[in-house]
């Protein structure tokens, strides 16, 4: 991802910063949940990863949840808070007021993100005691996959719609990096491959 990504000098000089540090959070979370997704969206591909590296991938799947929920989080913070501006929505919208339509926008994503941000509020961000001691009482919403690919498609909208006002153009906030979770399952596979076929031969 370039350095200046989502930089543009049409934008008013009041929201290029919050723009461009919201732009970067945005496809930070798109590389993140496409990796999740990659990793443990298919069983096979979860029961290769168990097989192999268990309890690495317990702790790369517990990190990647609770970091994606805290960036989800994040995007819906408050303008300000103990004086200081924040890099979120809302204080985006703060400088756009006169920006027909954006307050919806993120009015309707910060609802939708409510589970992500109770979630993070209970197991990321503190440690909510009877999430803890009893979880099947006190289960936080359910984040379903549709849930979050929904979340990465909206905010990617609301940035859009911002850019649009000032550009003719759009912002993609998927991109393809070398080393990606299929390069590495790859990988995976060729060296179960290759310690099959070893213990096959030790015990023939």
């Amino acid at each position: 991802m370039p350095e200046r990504f989502g930089y543009s000098e049409l934008l008013p000089e009041n929201v290029r910063e919050i723009f461009m540090w919201l732009c970067q959070d945005v496809a930070s979370l798109h590389d993140k949940w496409s990796l999740y997704l990659g990793l443990y969206s298919d069983p096979e591909t979860s029961d290769l990863l168990s097989e192999l590296a268990l309890s690495t991938f317990q702790i790369i799947e517990e990190s990647l949840r609770s970091d994606m929920a805290a960036s989800i989080s994040r995007l819906c913070d408050k303008a300000r808070w103990h004086g200081r501006e924040r890099v979120s929505f809302k204080a985006l919208s703060s400088h756009l007021r006169d920006m027909e339509g954006l307050d919806q926008m993120v009015e309707g994503f910060v609802k939708l993100c409510d589970p992500v941000v109770l979630y993070r509020h209970s197991r990321v961000g503190h440690n909510d005691l009877d999430t803890l001691i009893r979880p099947n009482e006190n289960l936080s919403p359910g984040i379903a996959r549709g849930l979050i690919n929904e979340i990465c498609e909206k905010a990617g909208a609301i940035l859009n719609f911002v850019l649009g006002k000032y550009e003719d153009t759009e912002m993609g906030f998927e991109t393809p990096h070398a080393g990606d979770a299929d390069s590495l399952i790859y990988s995976f596979r060729l060296a179960k491959q290759y310690f099959d076929d070893r213990r096959r031969k030790q015990g023939s």
